[in-house]
């Protein structure tokens, strides 16, 4: 009799389930670049409403008991999710845990606010004012602009590739090894603020260090500073000012709501 309790006890367990989280409950809202909502807006399987807020459900997905326990860890999450509507750029929501699909159940991920992109939108002065940050290309031909906020502000699927572009040309340590930077310099940033009078201040922070992660040697950071002036005519990024990699004309090759990528024009 005991046999036979055993017998059912284990087969009990190994026919019983776990859940696995395969999308967690995700909710936000989607405005355009002056922060108008955008209703009707298809974000998965759900619309926006007339404020653009949107909920999608939380999906879970049952498993056999067994063969979790013989894996020893919980599943990894992609989460994947696309984002339209007419006259918008179509974007999508992406995010990757390793671990994810082991969260518990009730797990809702709030992604407050995402910006769409009107389809031919045309960068102003207004859009320009505000705090950025810039990596400038080795020869100084290209510059990747990112707002100060950029990795709170940024969560669709172009984020990750332009903050990769942004830091390979800002950081050059033993672990990166860009080679952007000149030797014993390991990091340059700078950062920007465009005031609505065309006026900028800017200031460049440069870190010293040993990029064969041998030596232990440190060198005190120097901060410069510089104001200057700065337009925006005839689709074309005017910087002047004292520090090299902002003083020129630059073409916008690429624009989103947290970036630019700029290149510069021959006098």
């Amino acid at each position: 009799m005991r046999k036979i309790i055993i017998f059912i006890s284990v087969l009990v367990v190994c026919s019983s389930c776990i859940s696995r989280l395969v999308r967690p409950a995700l909710s936000g809202t989607i405005v355009d670049f002056n922060g108008n909502p955008i209703d009707s807006c298809l974000v998965g399987e759900t619309v926006t409403d007339h404020n653009g807020t949107f909920y999608l459900k939380e999906i879970r997905k049952n498993y056999f008991f067994i063969t979790e326990l013989l894996v020893m860890e919980a599943p990894p999450l992609f989460v994947r999710e696309q984002i339209s509507k007419a006259n918008y750029t179509t974007t999508v929501f992406e995010n990757f845990n390793s671990r994810g699909g082991g969260a518990k159940k009730g797990t809702h991920w709030k992604l407050d606010t995402l910006h769409l992109k009107k389809e031919h939108f045309k960068i102003d002065t207004t859009f320009l004012s505000q705090k950025w940050k810039v990596a400038a290309t080795k020869n100084l031909d290209s510059l990747y602009i990112i707002k100060s906020n950029f990795m709170e502000l940024c969560k669709l699927q172009h984020c990750s590739r332009i903050y990769d572009e942004y830091y390979k040309y800002s950081s050059d340590s033993y672990y990166n090894q860009s080679k952007n930077l000149p030797d014993s310099i390991v990091q340059k940033i700078i950062e920007l603020d465009l005031s609505t009078t065309h006026s900028l201040a800017a200031t460049k922070i440069i870190q010293y260090g040993d990029k064969t992660g041998k030596s232990t040697i440190r060198k005190a950071n120097d901060t410069l500073t510089t104001i200057g002036k700065w337009n925006f005519k005839d689709d074309l990024l005017l910087f002047n000012s004292n520090f090299d990699e902002l003083n020129g004309k630059y073409a916008v090759q690429e624009n989103n709501y947290e970036y630019l990528l700029v290149t510069k024009v021959d006098e």
